[in-house]
């Protein structure tokens, strides 16, 4: 039983993992490509995710002593946090800074609308994923990654409305997506640790 589990929870940090890298990609480079500070916001996270990915992964590593496994455990939920609070700030300031800067009258390209889209049906989907693992192996180290996931997806919808409503004539909604965003961010961090 103790080695399904472990195969389970590798396996479900590996799905993560590479679909954090791939979306990671996608929204830098076309977030860039398509002038979105939303978008390319959210490439941001996504990095940021693909190293909690790895983290995560180290966490759920076979471990015969049951307290040093749940040490780990912890350490790896605490990372998933602390990454996600300085991912999350340093969002809001690049958004604040593009405000007070002048940045925010530049107009997304509306193909990124279409990106932040698939990105959210990515990230719906890993969330089920890792809460039906975490719940099937016990692990609070998935449950923590499921509820990242979700942090994900929220910010999804709030880069798919900040890019369409800036492609339609309302730019600063893309720089006041990225600020909804890392603050969807932060809150997210803190009801991990509140363990939420």
């Amino acid at each position: 039983m103790n080695m399904i589990r472990k195969i389970t929870e590798k396996k479900a940090c590996a799905v993560s993992l590479s679909a954090d890298c791939f979306l990671a990609a996608i929204k830098l480079i076309f977030g860039k490509m398509a002038n979105s500070s939303a978008l390319f916001s959210d490439g941001v996270h996504s990095c940021a995710d693909a190293v909690t990915s790895l983290v995560t992964m180290l966490g759920v590593l076979p471990d015969k002593n049951s307290e040093k496994k749940e040490r780990a455990e912890k350490f790896t939920v605490r990372f998933i946090c602390a990454a996600l609070f300085v991912t999350g700030f340093s969002i809001l300031v690049g958004a604040l800074r593009e405000i007070f800067t002048g940045a925010a009258d530049t107009v997304p390209s509306a193909f990124a609308s279409c990106v932040s889209l698939f990105a959210l049906l990515v990230k719906e989907s890993l969330f089920f994923f890792s809460r039906y693992a975490s719940r099937k192996t016990g692990s609070v180290v998935l449950m923590a990654q499921a509820w990242h996931h979700q942090s994900d997806a929220l910010s999804c919808i709030g880069s798919f409305i900040g890019i369409l409503g800036a492609s339609l004539g309302m730019p600063m909604l893309d720089k006041a997506a990225s600020i909804v965003i890392s603050v969807m961010i932060i809150k997210t961090a803190v009801d991990i640790l509140r363990g939420k």
